[in-house]
């Protein structure tokens, strides 16, 4: 189906999904200038666009993924969804204040905006991240493997999904030993402090863990508190 087919049977119903999806489009097709208001969710991705239009005030989802985006419009105070991975991002719009899933992966982003409290979902990895914002105490599911990472926030209280592997979270004594796993922190509670010898001789004498299984009080180090160890962790996702 041709562009100007799919623009005329979207605009019979404007309610609906706009899909433009992979039409090797290099700019803003003319038919939409002055509706894009009329736009509440859009899918363009896959196609080489550099820029999207200021004036997209009602759009609720956007899937702007494989493009050549290098940022995004101001005015998305009511996006709620966001996929706009694999572009040339290094940085994401200031306003998106009602955002509650974002796929950002696979860009050139150094920091993320600090106003994502409706936030639910962050996947990010592969990117060039040196901090995460302190306002994510909605997240459930953080992806932020591949970064440059050397801490992450302290309210994480809702979190049940972490991947933060490929980052600079642990200190210089485990990294000859260190093994990260995808790990639920759900509910954990630091039950004891342990020094950092005691854990580097067990791993050290195992040389790799495969499984969290084989230590006899799963003691696993955790970057948010240097030095100090979860135990009895609950079993809610995949190791």
């Amino acid at each position: 189906m041709s562009l100007y087919n799919i623009i005329e049977i979207w605009l019979e119903n404007t309610n609906q999904k706009l899909d433009i999806k992979d039409l090797e489009l290099t700019e803003w097709p003319e038919q939409l200038v002055g509706k894009e208001y009329l736009i509440k969710e859009l899918n363009c991705s896959s196609n080489k666009l550099t820029y999207l239009p200021n004036n997209l005030i009602n759009l609720k989802r956007l899937y702007c993924s494989h493009n050549k985006l290098k940022s995004l419009p101001n005015n998305l105070t009511n996006l709620k969804k966001l996929n706009c991975w694999n572009n040339q991002l290094t940085s994401l719009t200031n306003n998106l204040t009602n955002l509650e899933i974002l796929h950002c992966f696979h860009n050139r982003l150094t920091f993320l905006p600090n106003n994502l409290t409706k936030l639910k979902k962050l996947v990010c990895f592969n990117n060039k991240l040196t901090s995460l914002p302190n306002s994510l105490t909605d997240l459930k599911i953080l992806y932020c493997s591949g970064n440059q990472l050397i801490s992450l926030p302290n309210n994480l209280t809702k979190l049940k999904y972490l991947d933060c592997s490929g980052n600079k979270l642990f200190s210089n004594e485990l990294v000859k030993w260190k093994k990260i796993w995808l790990i639920s922190i759900r509910h954990q509670h630091i039950l004891r402090t342990a020094g950092i010898k005691r854990v580097v001789k067990v791993l050290k004498n195992r040389l790799y863990l495969p499984s969290l299984n084989e230590l006899q009080e799963e003691l696993i180090w955790s970057p948010n508190h240097p030095g100090k160890f979860f135990t009895s962790l609950p079993r809610v996702g995949d190791w």
